[in-house]
């Protein structure tokens, strides 16, 4: 048979935000700008590890997705410049003092298998299982892109929002 692996990193080394004259402000693991990205998050690090075995007409594919942790705090407002301002002015979920643990949106990691195997020249049968562990998106009190019950970020952490995704399938062809 045949073994692959791909990795893909990318890592934001500086991001920054200012006027011409002014004092740039660094947005790089925060979840500003709001004006910008909607609050929707910079996390610094994504990654995807792709492992993919073939052995005659099976291939068999897993792909593991991460997403690194990030302020809720966007640093180009300065009325908020903590974590209970930036809380309670985003999303108003809590009233008095804010939990300690969400000020910083955890790392979210999600684990996808896909699998075909191609019957004869003609039939392929494949089957996917989209965050196979059913992981819930870490809870996100800030972001702007969701709608304001929704405490997680969609533009981020979308996969654990849907949950375990099965998708099966079979193809022909002439």
């Amino acid at each position: 048979g045949k073994f692959g692996v791909e990795l893909t990193e990318s890592h934001i080394f500086k991001y920054e935000q200012g006027t011409a004259g002014g004092t740039p402000v660094r947005l790089e693991g925060t979840n500003g700008p709001s004006g910008v990205s909607g609050d929707t998050g910079n996390p610094k690090d994504r990654a995807q590890l792709v492992l993919t075995w073939e052995q005659g007409p099976l291939s068999l594919t897993g792909t593991t997705n991460w997403v690194s942790s990030f302020s809720v705090v966007d640093p180009t407002t300065p009325s908020i410049a903590n974590c209970k301002g930036a809380i309670n002015f985003g999303s108003g979920a809590f009233a008095g003092e804010v939990p300690s643990q969400y000020c910083r949106v955890p790392s979210f990691t999600t684990f996808d298998l896909s699998g075909t195997y191609k019957y004869d020249k003609n039939w392929t049968l494949h089957a996917s299982v989209q965050n196979l562990f059913n992981r819930q998106p870490p809870l996100d009190f800030q972001t702007y892109g969701g709608a304001g019950s929704t405490y997680y970020n969609p533009a981020l952490h979308q996969a654990g929002a849907v949950g375990r995704f099965l998708n099966i399938g079979a193809a022909y062809t002439f």
